[in-house]
């Protein structure tokens, strides 16, 4: 079956023949290295003759493929592919860099937007998961385009998605520790990038030094290079996760950065500064919605810099800052004890409760700063109520 489908790439018409799976599959385990392709199905063959098309170096095999002809909107999965090929190009990120570099962003836009024009000239069908189909393509567009529309206006190319040199770390950022004259306490980071110069070298000795090397150990090698990577990046991402003797899986980058005890809450966003102090809160019913009550130890330390401590405001801070209610200033009435008081309206914000939560306490020491206080972080101003 022979159809006609347009090519977005150089805007002309092609042929496009639908082959069967089976076909196909069958095609590709019997793909002679620069030969053509041994076809088994006469009919194939005069399909492949009588449309002139040149029998490929490369099938792509794809279960439950479908091509979709142009007016006739496509959803489905893309499932792994499975590419034989005389070039070992194909399976590495080579390919996928190569194919990247050949998009021309501008034309997708404008494919898109002509797609996403005639799908809202067409009518309602009547049928609810037709319509609902449609609906999920033109989204789908939509977002194309906005994608497309970024790379254009920050300059960025696709290409860039395909690293073409793996990051190290710096020696500081993933320390060796010496506990015993014999023993060694290294960083699982030290571990994953052994391993990956390790599959490399090996990778290296079978296209340089080998002899006939069989193509199915490098292409196994090759799969073993990039599972070590991908731990790198982020370890489990593939599958199984890397693990040491003790069956413990390894950290990589993303666990690294992400989460509570990563580099930017912890080290970047959890620096103590000066003039800042923290303490448990409870509830103080009788203090005004722009005041809070600040324990007498912690006054006398914050302000022990300051002449006056009357209508300097403070900031009162509770973690994690999701927005901006996540911090607001007050104006500090000296209290007995050691816990901080703050008026029960004012929780919803912090979304805070009196079962044990913590805050930080910071002077703004700049005009500018206590002027921004008073004037947009006041309590009283920021009510946030269900």
């Amino acid at each position: 079956m022979k159809r006609k489908t347009r090519n977005f790439v150089n805007n002309a018409e092609s042929s496009l023949l639908i082959l069967g799976y089976e076909d196909i599959k069958w095609a590709a385990s019997n793909c002679i290295p620069g030969n053509a392709c041994v076809i088994r199905n006469e009919k194939l063959s005069s399909h492949l003759i009588q449309s002139g098309c040149p029998v490929p170096d490369m099938f792509l095999g794809r279960s439950n493929m479908k091509l979709r002809i142009r007016d006739d909107p496509h959803f489905f999965y893309y499932p792994e592919l499975r590419y034989i090929s005389k070039s070992r190009d194909v399976y590495r990120g080579r390919f996928i860099r190569q194919q990247l570099a050949n998009l021309d962003l501008r034309i997708i836009i404008d494919y898109s937007l002509v797609e996403w024009k005639e799908l809202e000239e067409e009518e309602p069908t009547g049928n609810e998961w037709e319509d609902r189909k449609v609906g999920r393509r033109k989204d789908f567009l939509l977002r194309r385009m906005e994608l497309a529309k970024h790379f254009i206006r920050t300059n960025i190319e696709p290409k860039w998605m395909v690293l073409r040199l793996l990051p190290v770390l710096p020696p500081e950022l993933r320390p060796i520790y010496h506990i015993d004259e014999d023993k060694l306490v290294t960083s699982d980071i030290n571990e994953i990038y052994r391993r990956i110069i390790y599959r490399n070298n090996t990778l290296k000795d079978l296209l340089t030094t080998s002899i006939a090397t069989p193509e199915e150990l490098i292409i196994s090698q090759e799969k073993l290079l990039q599972e070590a990577v991908d731990a790198l990046l982020d370890n489990g991402i593939c599958g199984q996760p890397m693990r040491d003797d003790h069956n413990r899986v390894y950290k990589s980058l993303s666990d690294v950065i992400k989460g509570k005890e990563g580099r930017v809450r912890e080290t970047l966003l959890g620096k103590r500064v000066d003039y800042s102090g923290r303490s448990v809160i409870v509830v103080g019913p009788s203090l005004s919605l722009h005041r809070c009550g600040l324990p007498r130890e912690i006054a006398i330390e914050l302000f022990q810099a300051f002449e006056i401590l009357d209508d300097h405001p403070v900031l009162l801070n509770r973690a994690p800052t999701l927005h901006r209610l996540g911090i607001q200033a007050f104006l500090p009435v000296l209290v007995e004890g050691r816990a901080i008081c703050l008026h029960l309206l004012v929780c919803k914000g912090f979304n805070a409760d009196f079962d044990g939560d913590q805050m930080a306490v910071h002077v703004p020491l700049s005009l500018e700063a206590q002027a921004e206080a008073r004037l947009l972080m006041f309590s009283h101003m920021n009510l946030l109520l269900d």
